[in-house]
Formats: C-alpha cells, sequence, structure tokens
C-alpha cells in the first residue's frame, strides 16, 4: 500500500497508483531522487491539504508542502511540487537533492584548477 502523508494527515491516492522514482547518482547528479509526475483525485480532502489549488483566486505561487512518502519498507520525506494544469499534477523531490547540491558545488571548486 503507498501512502502519502502531508502535514500527519494522508493525502487521498488513485487506488492504483504506481510511482515512479528517478533515482539518480550523486557523483553525476546535482538534482537528488524524485518522482515522475501523478495525478491525484480532486477530493475534498486533498483540496483542503493542499489549499485548493484548482481556484483561480489563490495567487498561483508555489508552494513547497513536506510530504513522506511510505510504500512497504520504502519511507522518504520529500518536496511535493503541484504542477499548473486542470488537474492536481504533483512530483516529489527527496530530501537528498539539498545535499546533492552542496557535494556538487564542493566537487566543482575541488576540480576547478585541473
Amino acid at each position: 500500500m503507498i501512502t502519502l502523508i502531508d502535514n500527519g494527515k494522508q493525502l487521498d491516492l488513485p487506488s492504483d497508483v504506481k510511482i515512479s522514482i528517478e533515482q539518480n547518482n550523486p557523483m553525476f547528479e546535482e538534482q537528488g531522487d524524485f518522482t515522475l509526475p501523478l495525478e491525484l483525485p480532486f477530493s475534498k480532502n486533498n483540496l483542503l491539504l493542499l489549499n485548493f489549488p484548482h481556484r483561480l483566486d489563490i495567487v498561483s505561487e508555489v508552494i513547497p508542502i513536506p510530504v513522506l512518502l511510505q510504500a512497504g519498507l520504502l519511507s522518504k520525506k520529500g518536496i511535493l511540487n503541484m504542477e499548473e494544469g486542470k488537474s492536481i499534477s504533483v512530483s516529489i523531490i527527496f530530501e537528498e537533492t539539498v545535499l546533492y547540491k552542496k557535494m556538487y558545488k564542493t566537487m566543482e571548486e575541488l576540480f576547478e584548477n585541473e
């Protein structure tokens, strides 16, 4: 079973949801692991937890939402990013992205003179 938790509350997912995670090696990529976009249903629960992203009178500013993805033994913290459109399309960028960016910058500085 897959669950996506925002502030201790579970987001509604489609019953047949499949989440694909793109895993990147920190030696070659600045971007850490992330999910491919997935569609969330327009349920009352999701609309409330995500601050009614479909409403035109809501400022279309991207507000990062911390979430916890749980699937079997996997449990990863990340940031939920919403994409504009007619549906609630989201992807998750996992926490190690910040670490990868720092490592990448440090490695560039180390090998700058070579």
